[in-house]
């Protein structure tokens, strides 16, 4: 696995990025944050909050084959982007489904895609209204937040 397709939800847009986008200490820093369940990123700084879904039978187990996280402003609930990553093939069709309808039903701004899911490994960017309010610095540093948080993933 040397590749991960990148998905905009917002402008539709898709890339592959190379594993070589992040270095091993940030991918171990990242995976660090996810198993805490999140942390403070970058300067200045995020919140990343970090949710595992559920298995549809057994609402006690935690799926390990997709999490959703967000990127907030700290201590707020104001999400400004995030994404829906999923590495195993027997959970891509519903997180795809689910990434994709909740641009239906929250402020997540977006077209809408109606594509079928990409092949694993695979992360779906969203951003909400507060995404215009970043500078270009912020934006450039929480799509670099994105990439290694999906390579911290896989």
């Amino acid at each position: 696995m040397n590749q991960i397709e990148f998905v905009s939800l917002a402008t539709g847009q898709t890339a592959m990025i190379p594993a070589s986008a992040v270095s091993s200490q940030e991918l171990e820093f990242m995976r660090s944050a996810i198993l805490a369940g999140g942390a403070e990123l970058g300067m200045p700084a995020v919140e990343l909050v970090v949710e595992r879904p559920h298995h549809p039978e057994d609402p006690g187990k935690i799926e390990e084959g997709a999490l959703i996280y967000f990127l907030r402003k700290p201590g707020t609930d104001g999400v400004i982007t995030g994404a829906m990553v999923c590495w195993d093939e027997a959970y891509s069709e519903e997180a795809w489904r689910f990434v994709t309808a909740m641009q239906e039903s929250s402020d997540v701004v977006g077209l809408g895609c109606d594509r079928p899911a990409p092949s694993v490994p695979w992360s779906a960017g969203f951003c909400t209204s507060e995404w215009a309010a970043q500078s270009p610095q912020q934006k450039r540093q929480l799509a670099d937040l994105d990439v290694s948080l999906a390579w911290a993933c896989v």
